[in-house]
């Protein structure tokens, strides 16, 4: 941790320079070829003999937010005129990294004033806070069904594009080649189907306030995604799961971005799955594990599947590993 210290009480630089910059707020370049009066006499120059010298101003929005000082005491000229362009352009984003530093303080400071005024409010304003909450897990419930219905949306335009383009490919084909023709028709209602699933996948994580249990949910999508992939997943699920929409989302895409991998990049045929719900610090939360019989990897890398899924599951509170 490096101590700051004022610039009067400081021997490690030339006092008129640095007075010069912060009160000018131009840049000083020196060295021992040019003649210098106006900073000749400076206690640290005539002490230390600096061979190069450059002192520039950090301004942004026309305020002074620092100064930047380079020496060399053994080269002469050793601050090339395009070098110092360089760094002005430079000092502009340091003078903004020091005010989002600054701003980022202000606001620890004030999420800690914060904390200590909410832990001594009255009741009331607990219950308004309460409401306030509710309210935003409403319209993020809300966000995820719109979001949800944009998925659906977007697969079913994709598939039907696909199978209406391999439709017409094959109606043109009748004719002159009724095998390629049969083929196209082939891809057209593989493409219908993969669309399907996806579409009865997205249904049903919209479902919320019917009977059906999230658990015999759960099963229903297992099967489906077995019948489509032909792989096995046994699976043990606690017969008490109540999730919301947007966990139930959230455990979907963790249990299709898993078995997607396995199966891509281990060459699993087997899945094991446990979905649980433990009591830890008097709440409820549910785990999820997933594991494959796959070759592993002695790397995991998160690309764009997984780093989706990790910043959905810590929006929810909850954490994810993957080993």
């Amino acid at each position: 941790v490096l101590q700051s210290l004022p610039v009067s009480e400081s021997q490690l630089l030339p006092q008129q320079v640095v007075s010069f910059v912060a009160r000018t707020r131009q840049r000083v370049l020196l060295d021992r070829t040019l003649r210098d009066d106006m900073f000749g006499d400076d206690t640290y120059i005539v002490n230390h003999k600096p061979a190069s010298l450059l002192c520039l101003p950090i301004v942004h929005q026309n305020q002074l937010f620092g100064i930047l000082y380079l020496e060399n005491r053994r080269i002469s000229g050793c601050f090339h005129s395009s070098w110092v362009e360089v760094l002005m352009l430079l000092s502009g984003q340091i003078a903004i990294s020091i005010e989002n530093a600054r701003l980022y303080q202000r606001l620890e400071h004030l999420n800690t004033t914060l904390e200590e005024q909410v832990q001594e409010r009255t009741k009331e304003l607990e219950r308004v806070h309460n409401q306030t909450v509710s309210a935003l897990m409403e319209q993020s419930r809300l966000e995820e069904r719109n979001r949800i219905a944009r998925e659906i949306h977007d697969t079913i335009g994709h598939t039907l594009t696909g199978v209406l383009m391999q439709i017409e490919a094959a109606k043109r084909l009748a004719v002159k080649d009724r095998r390629l023709a049969q083929t196209k028709m082939e891809a057209a209602l593989k493409s219908v189907r993969r669309g399907l699933d996806e579409v009865r996948r997205s249904v049903h994580l919209l479902h919320e306030g019917d009977t059906v249990p999230d658990n015999e949910r759960l099963v229903g999508l297992l099967k489906a995604i077995m019948e489509t992939t032909g792989v096995t997943i046994t699976y043990c699920l606690a017969p008490d799961i109540k999730l919301n929409p947007i966990q139930r989302h959230v455990i979907y895409r963790a249990l299709q971005e898993g078995i997607t991998n396995g199966i891509r990049h281990g060459n699993s045929q087997s899945f094991d799955l446990k979905v649980s719900i433990d009591e830890i610090d008097n709440k409820q939360q549910v785990r999820f594990i997933l594991r494959d019989n796959g070759c592993g990897s002695s790397e995991v890398k998160f690309g764009f599947g997984l780093n989706s899924m990790l910043h959905r599951v810590q929006e929810l509170g909850g954490s994810l590993q993957v080993d």
